[in-house]
């Protein structure tokens, strides 16, 4: 993006608001999947165990 040579600093403004937008949803979901899995922390059992291939 930056290498473009019809680039504008709007453009690159806007580019980085939504890269920064994206960031910080996958860091709140993440943070939702750590809190969920926290609760059943208990109840999983062994997770360093891979798990069993899908039946067909």
């Amino acid at each position: 993006m930056v290498a473009m040579e019809d680039v504008t600093p709007e453009v690159l403004l806007a580019t980085n608001k939504s890269v920064e937008s994206m960031v910080n949803a996958v860091s709140r979901l993440e943070m939702i999947l750590q809190s969920k899995l926290s609760t059943f922390e208990g109840y999983l059992g062994d997770t360093a165990e891979p798990a069993a291939p899908a039946a067909e």
